[in-house]
């Protein structure tokens, strides 16, 4: 599903979790999202013994992330000073993911111990995306299209959902063209407008996916 709504022409970052659904991108075009990498370092901290030390030098090191972005956004420190710093940070994370990592485990350990290796032998598997926002003017995490879709779970839980298959479709179309077009300063109401003439046969569709990812 994933690969058909971004296409396989996609040019763009997506920034996501570690779903493998993306697995298909190129790491060059793929940003893992530090707030689900947080969450996740925060299960790890919520182990015990050596597990809890690597998560919480790891949740530390998420947090600083957060921090120096928004000071880089703020305006408070310049690209090139936020990309130091970044550098810096990326240095002691592959530091620590290494150790959690080097954990020898037999076949079907199910240990604490064992489960932050694994995480840890996945993530310097795809290293190179949890910094694709230092190399690309992005952010790192997916928190705004989190906050995009929040109206729809909302509503889906004060009115339990439709009642069919095709009101499905209606709203998860109508809530998309909304919360895209809004993103990209564009007129929802002339997007649809366009959209049913060009269905009728008069101009050209239009596309949810701006000029620059096509």
């Amino acid at each position: 599903h994933a690969k058909e709504l971004l296409g396989e022409g996609f040019k763009g970052v997506a920034c996501s979790d570690r779903w493998s659904g993306y697995n298909w991108l190129p790491l060059e075009q793929r940003a893992l999202c530090w707030a689900h990498l947080v969450r996740e370092f925060r299960r790890m901290s919520e182990r015990p013994g050596e597990s809890a030390e690597i998560g919480e030098a790891l949740m530390e090191h998420g947090y600083q992330v957060f921090w120096d972005w928004r000071r880089y956004q703020a305006g408070e420190i310049q690209r090139c000073t936020f990309k130091q710093y970044m550098r810096g940070l990326r240095r002691q994370v592959h530091l620590l993911l290494k150790q959690g990592a080097n954990y020898v485990t037999e076949k079907g350990q199910k240990s604490a111990r064992a489960q932050t290796a694994s995480t840890c032998r996945a993530l310097l598997k795809v290293e190179s995306a949890l910094w694709t926002f230092e190399r690309k003017e992005i952010e790192p995490s997916n928190n705004r299209a989190e906050r995009a879709i929040r109206p729809l779970v909302v509503l889906r839980k004060v009115c339990y959902g439709t009642q069919s298959e095709q009101g499905s479709r209606l709203i998860e179309r109508l809530f998309s063209v909304v919360r895209s077009c809004r993103q990209q300063n564009r007129s929802a109401l002339a997007f649809m407008k366009q959209s049913i003439e060009a269905h009728l046969g008069v101009g050209t569709m239009p596309s949810l996916v701006s000029e620059g990812l096509r």
